[in-house]
């Protein structure tokens, strides 16, 4: 017997910086297999053309990439980023931006024509090919753009995160031979970012070629010939202009590019939150995080704690059902720190005033910020949160057993798997006494009145379809087990209670030395139990509720000890977090 296997298309986004086309000269580009870093891509390479090399005339590197891309993968996408600073605004015959990205595919499909080595991509790089104006920096034509590194940091990054989520690329290859010094900082770092966010930083692959030969460059003509036709003839760029600014060299400021390394930082330490690792965003907070307004300090602070619990095993705590003894809510779950709105595409639309080019809003790194924690949050939300998640603590604990999985957290993901075991046979017990057993539990009040003044918490209410039981009696019913309990008749189901109830008081009073009643001094052995019961422990638990629902019982609500809650946060080390519930 034979099975076809079918395989995901092998696919390549191409990012590159373009600065200034009219500059470029026919180079020969030579790619060999072997100096392909990548060993995914280097496989196929060698596949396709063994040890020999691959070459190419073209003025743009980017093009010569995209051909030779285009025989060894399945798809490919090209995603240019321009700058504004490519036109002269008193030489536009509409919009600056229009302009600027007519000029830009003037030359793109120029360069194509004449390229030596590319009529394997004529017919589909149009539709591959994506180009992105960004604002640009400086002093060109007499006018000043007042752009900066974190606008082409903010509009690519926004741009490639969609490109990487639509495309779904296998590789990420970025193009630099082109670019402008700042420009090709903030495009490889939105490359980084993007990627990293999206699990592929491992898929980046970077080019740059040689650089062009000296002398070659003193045999350039004396002026390059425009290819827009809205561009005048005496747009010509002069040899003798270009003396001039030798004589008298142009005034340039430094630029601080420091906040495209504070972002990368940023969604690097947010990326590691899908993953379930909280040290990187706490360090990043500890450090850089006072820069931020007090609500997102403590927005990012209770995702590390959250998180910090997922570590840790206690996903019980996360439970959007979990309360404090007065119904109020824990504030501990990720499903009600959801919010959409901040990944729009990011746009920064100039417009000519006086000799300024302005833009119509500010860059800030909360642009970039705000969108990378949104799509971290949604990740987690996608897993954790549906409608029936958020209701009943079994499908929820479910859920992040899978995610634990997932995030390779194993320990964590045993100890909830044997807790969704125990919680789920306390559902089935409850049923079997509440609807075919029901004149039973008066038999189990009885019981739990006589041993009351021995500390036991073992009382069952039951209102209408709700039925709320306390901690011990969730232990003994957990103890029984489903299995065994399904094959009982009722009044042996009542017996076993009863002399469980008896064992639980026997425990606690043996235990009473080392129980405590405040966060205060929460003991180890209490630290460690609520671990291992993956946040669940009777210790810290004031009661359990339970719905009637399609012939069935399930819990939605678990109520505990905040004090005691908050002693357990201390003992992880988050006290100096300062987060309070």
């Amino acid at each position: 017997m034979s099975f076809k296997v079918f395989a995901r298309p092998v696919k390549a986004l191409i990012v590159a910086a373009w600065g200034s086309p009219g500059e470029w000269r026919d180079a020969e580009y030579t790619i060999l297999p072997q100096i392909l870093s990548h060993p995914g891509l280097r496989i196929r390479a060698e596949k396709k053309y063994g040890d020999r090399s691959w070459l190419c005339i073209s003025k743009c590197s980017t093009l010569a990439l995209a051909s030779y891309l285009s025989t060894i993968v399945d798809e490919f996408k090209v995603l240019i980023f321009g700058l504004d600073t490519l036109a002269d605004p008193d030489k536009c015959d509409t919009d600056l931006r229009r302009c600027v990205e007519r000029i830009y595919r003037g030359y793109s499909t120029r360069y194509l024509e004449e390229c030596k080595c590319c009529d394997n991509i004529h017919g589909v790089i149009n539709d591959a090919l994506q180009l992105v104006i960004t604002p640009g920096v400086g002093n060109f034509y007499g006018y000043n753009f007042r752009g900066g590194s974190i606008y082409i940091f903010n509009t690519s990054f926004s741009k490639i995160l969609k490109a990487i989520e639509e495309f779904t690329p296998s590789f990420i290859v970025v193009d630099i031979t082109h670019g402008v010094n700042y420009q090709m900082v903030a495009v490889l770092y939105a490359t980084m970012a993007a990627a990293t966010l999206m699990g592929k930083e491992k898929e980046i692959i970077v080019f740059n070629s040689e650089p062009y030969p000296r002398k070659s460059r003193g045999q350039m003509k004396k002026w390059q010939e425009p290819i827009v036709s809205s561009y005048p003839q005496d747009n010509k760029i002069l040899l003798q202009d270009l003396q001039k600014l030798e004589e008298h060299p142009p005034h340039l400021n430094f630029m601080d590019v420091s906040d495209i390394m504070k972002t990368f930082r940023f969604i690097q330490a947010v990326a590691d939150i899908l993953r379930l690792r909280s040290e990187s965003l706490s360090e990043f907070l500890f450090k850089e995080g006072k820069e931020f307004d007090v609500e997102l300090q403590q927005r990012l602070w209770r995702l590390v704690v959250v998180v910090k619990l997922f570590e840790n095993a206690a996903i019980g705590l996360t439970y959007p059902g979990a309360t404090n003894e007065r119904g109020d809510p824990l504030n501990l779950d990720l499903c009600s720190t959801y919010a959409e709105g901040f990944c729009q595409d990011i746009d920064y639309v100039p417009s000519v005033r006086g000799r300024d080019v302005v833009y119509n809003k500010q860059a800030t790194v909360l642009d970039v910020m705000m969108c990378a924690l949104e799509k971290v949050i949604a990740g987690l939300y996608n897993d954790l949160c549906n409608v029936n998640t958020v209701k009943h603590l079994i499908d929820y604990i479910s859920a992040v057993k899978n995610r634990l999985n997932k995030s390779e957290l194993l320990l964590a993901k045993l100890i909830v798997a044997r807790e969704t075991e125990k919680w789920g046979s306390v559902e089935q017990v409850v049923r079997r006494l509440a609807i075919e057993c029901s004149n039973a539990i008066s038999d189990i009040e009885k019981a739990v009145d006589l041993m009351k003044n021995g500390g036991i918490k073992a009382q069952i209410y039951i209102h209408d379809n709700i039925i709320e039981i306390e901690p011990d009696l969730a232990r003994v019913l957990a103890a029984l087990k489903w299995r065994n309990v399904k094959k009982m008749r009722c009044q042996e189901i009542v017996e076993s209670i009863k002399n469980g109830i008896a064992k639980v008081r026997e425990e606690k009073q043996k235990e009473k030395s080392v129980q405590s009643k405040t966060w205060k001094n929460v003991s180890e052995d209490e630290t460690r139990n609520m671990c291992a019961h993956a946040g669940l422990s009777y210790d810290f638990i004031t009661s359990i509720t339970l719905v009637h629902e399609q012939n069935s019982f399930r819990i939605t609500q678990i109520k505990f000890n905040k004090e005691k809650v908050q002693g357990f946060l201390n003992k992880l080390n988050l006290r100096k977090l300062k987060y309070t519930i």
